[in-house]
């Protein structure tokens, strides 16, 4: 853009696009997230079902053993149990009644038998108390039965103690799932009780009633012992049925209707229906003559119906326990496969995104390192390979070649920079041509290249040589879009000396460049230190003269493209008309220890612009290195711009480049002196090889600047526009303010702006310019706002 145009000229076409994540020109990263996560929730949801099913499968052994628990108390019960009644009746109808040795044979057998598979059952964890109890039981019992004196109270009265001591030998604490199959099961066992004792309540109502009386004098004082237990009965109003709550039907319903249907058909028997008729009767004045013949017989039926009775109940409860054992089992497969399979999807699901990841880190390695333009190396890949090459001394007879195309911002301005694009395409397709294997083509930026020679045998001859031939090349005009070019190089070379990196040589070839494009009978140079030396004087001379000018670059907001701010620059032309590259300038100024004066110069320059300025919070910003925040450099520089022409709050400082870690804390504390003054405080060229990242968090920021190597052509090159958005999303997350530099078409201004940057710089919105140029478009633009 020339001097008469526009200082800052507008982004067309404001159309609205969406904002640009970090991963959108990457595989959708959600779905992937999203389906690790469902991964990683059904593999716990398979966890937990497996660890149910093996609770479940460890429960059941242990409850299986206590209906084995429960069967043989209820048989020993009930072996007893009919010794009792047989007791009862004998002894009712005989004064001299003694014990009957064969129904106590009987009953001790029974004991025993059930003694000898307890002591062969091994108690599984909770039931240790109960088997001992159990066991203790048994032994009492079997010893009074084997003992040949007559029981002093009689059978029936040792029966009755005999049964009850088994209360709480069984837990009563049956919670958890089974707590209805086990508390179901428990019932039934103990309802067998249930027609003896009925039995002794009926007997107690006879003798208070004037009934049948017992012959036996023993019999009949423990029945007359029995007539308490029946008041109290009988004041219990809710005593109804002799077998609830341990055999209720709807307790048995809530279990199974296996179990419910069986519980009624044992509820149905004319013999139990007579206990409960029985049980009823004892609520009624006697009306008949009772009859303990016929009471004996159905009390003995009872017993019998309700044993059988038993038998079935617990046999459904082990048959359910069985059936929820093997579906415990099936369960556990079951997870075991679910986990299985969805292991297999997550790990299938994981070498997916894995393997996209990798192809994408590869296209983005790809793209960072080989120019989009061009497609010859990039800068980073220049630095990433060939520093520790370099450094290792893996590469002997090492030569840099650092060319730049002659004309090119006329070529640009002339015929646009699609044209442009295909002058550089066509620049680098000649130095492509000229290198062997081992070496390296690298655009570093602009229309400057690098040739990287290895293992030459007299690394300057080869370098001249490929220099010629390189001119060689270009000496045939090309046709770019349709217009005709004559395309030319001046060449600086640099050799290595075993101790130079890259830095170095670069440093040492584009002195010879500048040696090359001031000497115009030779379009190739070789690196003379003594031109260096030269080139300081000459650089020195021009300071003094005042030749070496101030530019003002403008920096716009992106929303509305209105001016807020500058970048003040140097810029040299020499009397051939040949111009010192910017960074060739700053490093001869500080060489010379001219940065302060340039400094202050630049601060005289702003100060003559500032009162035409539209707005109060428009910056200039100057570059500062890190010489200028550590050492001497510090003091001078706050010196400076404290006490200068322009208030500190009109200014601020761009840090250029990586600031060495033994020097951080002292140029953090630089830093923070000027923002405190009121400066702002820039981090440059974020994004590129010479500045980390890490720098965001390590020094007290305002703003950061994109790199113009990811600028160019962010809205062509997917790789460039997700890097950049990363890069911006970490600075919104800091808070800091985002500007981009070199933006150069209408395509990259609206990307930029899509991304969420909030300051662009560059020829698309304004060229460098004189004092003169920047401040008349500053008057233009404020008298357009008071229009």
């Amino acid at each position: 853009m020339s001097e008469s145009h526009s200082l800052i000229e507008p982004v067309r076409d404001r159309r609205p696009r969406p904002l640009v994540s970090a991963v959108r020109h990457s595989p959708k990263a959600w779905p992937w997230w999203l389906a690790a996560a469902v991964c990683v929730a059904l593999v716990a949801v398979s966890g937990g079902l497996w660890m149910d099913a093996q609770q479940r499968q460890r429960e059941i052994p242990r409850l299986r053993q206590g209906l084995t628990l429960l069967e043989l108390e209820r048989e020993a019960g009930a072996a007893v149990g009919r010794l009792g009644l047989a007791s009862i009746a004998a002894a009712f109808r005989d004064a001299d009644y003694r014990d009957l040795p064969e129904e106590r044979a009987r009953a001790a057998e029974t004991l025993r038998r059930v003694e000898t598979r307890l002591h062969a059952l091994e108690p599984l964890p909770n039931w240790g108390v109960t088997v001992g109890r159990l066991r203790e039981t048994l032994d009492t019992g079997i010893w009074r039965l084997d003992s040949n004196d007559p029981m002093p109270e009689g059978a029936w009265a040792w029966q009755w103690a005999f049964t009850t001591s088994f209360s709480g030998v069984f837990p009563t604490d049956l919670t958890g799932r089974w707590s209805e199959l086990m508390q179901h099961a428990l019932g039934s066992q103990y309802g067998v009780y249930g027609p003896v004792s009925i039995l002794e309540l009926t007997l107690a109502r006879w003798a208070v009633e004037g009934g049948p009386l017992a012959a036996h004098e023993g019999l009949r004082a423990y029945i007359q012992g029995e007539v308490a237990r029946l008041e109290d009965t009988l004041a219990d109003t809710t005593l109804l049925d002799p077998f609830e709550p341990e055999l209720s039907v709807a307790a048995a319903s809530a279990v199974g209707p296996d179990h419910a249907f069986a519980l009624a058909g044992i509820r149905a028997d004319p013999s139990v229906r007579g206990v409960e008729l029985a049980y009823r009767a004892l609520r009624r004045p006697m009306t008949t003559e009772p009859d303990p013949e016929a009471l004996f017989a159905s009390t003995a039926e009872a017993l019998d119906a309700l044993e059988a009775g038993a038998v079935t109940l617990l046999g459904l409860a082990d048959d359910e326990l069985v059936e929820a054992a093997l579906a415990a089992r099936t369960r556990a497969n079951r997870a075991i496969a679910l986990g299985v399979l969805v292991s297999l999807l997550g790990l299938g699901l994981l070498g997916r995104w894995m393997m996209a990841r990798g192809r994408i880190e590869g296209e983005l390695r790809a793209a960072a390192e080989r120019d989009a333009l061009t497609g010859v190396h990039s800068r980073f890949s220049l630095f990433y390979h060939e520093e520790p090459r370099l450094a290792g001394g893996d590469s002997k007879g090492v030569a840099l070649l650092l060319t730049d195309m002659d004309d090119f911002k006329s070529i640009n301005d002339r015929w646009g920079h699609t044209v442009g694009d295909g002058a550089l395409r066509e620049f680098a397709r000649a130095c492509s041509q000229v290198v062997e294997d081992g070496d390296r083509v690298a655009r570093i930026g602009g229309d400057e290249f690098v040739i990287l020679l290895h293992d030459r045998k007299d690394p300057v001859q080869a370098a001249a040589i490929v220099a010629e031939r390189i001119h060689a090349n270009l000496a045939e005009p090309v046709e770019v879009e349709g217009v005709r070019l004559h395309l030319r190089a001046t060449i600086g070379i640099a050799v290595g000396d075993g101790e130079s990196g890259i830095d170095d040589m670069l440093l040492q070839a584009d002195t010879a460049l500048l040696d090359a494009k001031k000497n115009r009978r030779s379009r190739h140079a070789v690196f003379n230190r003594n031109y260096r030396r030269n080139l300081i004087r000459e650089i020195d001379g021009a300071l003094e003269s005042g030749a070496i000018d101030p530019v003002f670059q403008p920096i716009v907001r992106a929303s509305d493209q209105s001016l807020a701010g500058a970048e003040l620059l140097a810029r040299w032309t020499r009397e051939d008309g040949s111009q010192v590259p910017l960074d060739a300038l700053i490093d001869a100024m500080v060489s010379v220890g001219a940065s302060g004066v340039w400094t202050e110069r630049m601060l005289l320059a702003a100060a003559r612009v500032t009162p035409f300025l539209p707005s109060r919070d428009i910056r200039f910003w100057l570059n500062v290195a890190t010489h200028d925040l550590v050492g001497p450099g510090s003091r001078a520089l706050i010196d400076t711009l404290s006490s200068g022409p322009v208030p500190c709050t009109r200014l601020g400082i761009e840090v250029t480049e990586r600031i060495p870690p033994s020097d951080l804390p002292e140029a953090r504390s630089t830093l923070l002196t000027l923002r405190a003054s009121g400066l702002a405080i820039a981090l440059d060229d974020v994004g590129s090889d010479g500045v980390p990242l890490r720098h965001l968090t390590e020094l007290p920021l305002d703003r950061v600047k994109l790199d113009g190597s990811l600028v160019r052509e962010v809205d062509l090159c997917p790789a460039h526009r997700a890097l950049l958005a990363g890069i911006v999303m970490s600075a919104r997350d800091l808070e800091l303010e985002i500007v981009a530099e070199h933006v150069e078409t209408e395509g990259e201004a609206r990307t930029l702006v899509d991304l969420g940057v909030h300051y662009l710089q560059g020829y698309r919105t304004g060229a460098p310019v004189t004092i003169e140029t920047f401040i008349s478009a500053a008057r233009r633009e404020v008298r357009q706002a008071a229009v």
